[in-house]
């Protein structure tokens, strides 16, 4: 993209905005992203197990913008200092080819979300707006030094996991990460039995592990990254010490 490519404060141009999580992945067979707003009970969702997860602001002007139209995405690249911006923008139609000269403009509904340090192409889809009531927890994911375990820590809920992850874990050094772990409820989240790991998320299923048996995921707190790696896990354990 052109360097002349500016967009003016985002935070002049709607009237609200709040914390997002965005997870998305562009490989060559497979584009698509999902995004989550907590705050608002909302998620936008175009078939994503896995990706990149990045965290960001959403700008809007109302929640009614946040639902069944505006299903319509663009993904756009913005290098700044060395690094990159993703803007993801939502539409009620397919929006047209982008040309880097001519910034897009803003239509009813457009909801454009700035997410710093990604290395994305351009790219469009489509996907859905639905509610999102799923339960969070403070979680941290932990293996020590020689262990071939990842140990799982949601100390407010008082559940612990642990993954064998042995063969996995041989050339990956001792790490701690927090993070926050989306899950339907506690019940559901003690019976998953594989886990699919990045370094980006863990998604935790029974044990199938197809779309529709996604039980919880694991996304990493600003600053935190999990150790690189792309595997399935099985052999999970749970213990729930609530009384």
């Amino acid at each position: 993209m052109t360097d002349h490519l500016k967009f003016t404060n985002l935070a002049d141009q709607y009237d609200e905005q709040v914390s997002a999580n965005l997870l998305i992945t562009n490989r060559s067979s497979r584009k698509a992203l999902r995004l989550l707003v907590p705050q608002l009970a909302k998620m936008f969702i175009d078939d994503i197990l896995i990706g990149r997860a990045l965290s960001g602001t959403l700008y809007y002007n109302s929640s009614k913008d946040l639902e069944g139209d505006n299903n319509h995405y663009l993904v756009l690249e913005v290098p700044k200092d060395d690094k990159y911006r993703v803007y993801v923008f939502f539409f009620k139609h397919p929006p047209m080819p982008y040309v880097p000269s001519d910034p897009p403009t803003r239509p009813l509904g457009n909801t454009p979300m700035p997410l710093p340090y990604a290395t994305l192409h351009h790219f469009r889809g489509e996907g859905k707006w639905t509610e999102f009531n799923w339960g969070s927890s403070v979680t941290k994911i932990t293996n020590a030094s020689r262990s071939r375990e990842i140990d799982i820590s949601l100390p407010a809920v008082h559940i612990t996991g642990k993954i064998h992850a042995d063969p996995h874990l041989h050339h990956i050094h001792p790490f701690a990460v927090q993070g926050i772990m989306y899950h339907q409820d506690y019940q559901s989240l003690v019976t998953t039995e594989r886990a699919l790991y990045s370094p980006d998320s863990i998604v935790f299923y029974t044990k199938d592990g197809v779309e529709s048996d996604q039980i919880a995921f694991f996304v990493p707190s600003a600053g935190f990254t999990l150790p690189n790696g792309h595997d399935w896990f099985t052999g999970i354990e749970w213990e729930s010490q609530a009384e």
